[in-house]
C-alpha cells in the first residue's frame, strides 16, 4: 500500500467518526425534546431560580457566554417581559465573563441587575448539554416548560406559548 492509499483510509475512518459523533449529538439533542413531553419525572429548579417578590412565574434564560444567539434572546426576553411584573426574568450563565459580556444597562431584568446572573452551580444543575435554553419555573419550583432555542426559532411567539397571559382583574376590564 502507498502513502496515498493510506492517508485516504485515514481520511475516510476520520471522516465517519465525524459523521457519527454528529450523529449521536443529534440524537442526544432529540431526546432530550421527547423527553420534555414525557411528563414522567417533576424536574426542580434550585430554589434560587423561583419567582420571589409575589411573582406567580421566572423565566429562566439558560445562556452562554460563547453562544451567538444568546445576546438576542436575552434582548428578546428582556423587551418582551418588560411590561409583565408577575414574570421575574433570570438570565443564566456560568461565569463572571458571560454575565458581563451578555449584560445590557438599559434592559429591564426583574432583577434589578441588568443582566444575566452568573451561577456556575444553578447553571451546572439546569444545564442539559445546549444553550440558550428557556425554562418556566413555576412558585413551588417545578420546571413547568422547556424549550431549546435554535436560529430559525421564532422567540417571540416560543414566549408567547411559554408565558401564561396575565391575570386580568375584574375591576380592570375583567368581567365581574
Amino acid at each position: 500500500m502507498n502513502a496515498g492509499t493510506a492517508l485516504a483510509l485515514c481520511s475516510m475512518g476520520v471522516s465517519a467518526f465525524a459523521v457519527l459523533a454528529v450523529g449521536a449529538v443529534y440524537a442526544r439533542l432529540r431526546g432530550l425534546e421527547r423527553a420534555e413531553g414525557s411528563g414522567d419525572a417533576v424536574r426542580l429548579a434550585p430554589a434560587r431560580l423561583a419567582p420571589a417578590e409575589g411573582r406567580s412565574v421566572s423565566l429562566v434564560v439558560l445562556l452562554d457566554g460563547g453562544c451567538a444567539l444568546c445576546p438576542a434572546l436575552w434582548r428578546q426576553a428582556s423587551a418582551f417581559t418588560a411590561g409583565r411584573p408577575d414574570v421575574r426574568l433570570l438570565g443564566l450563565v456560568a461565569g463572571e465573563d458571560a454575565a458581563r459580556r451578555l449584560a445590557d444597562p438599559a434592559a429591564g431584568t426583574g432583577t434589578g441587575t441588568g443582566g444575566p446572573l452568573a451561577d456556575p452551580g444553578a447553571w451546572a444543575e439546569m444545564y442539559e448539554g445546549y444553550t440558550p435554553c428557556l425554562y418556566l419555573v413555576h412558585a413551588n419550583g417545578i420546571i413547568a416548560h422547556r424549550a431549546f432555542v435554535y436560529a430559525d426559532t421564532d422567540v417571540p411567539a416560543l414566549l408567547s406559548r411559554v408565558l401564561p397571559a396575565p391575570a386580568v382583574p375584574a375591576n380592570q376590564g375583567g368581567r365581574s
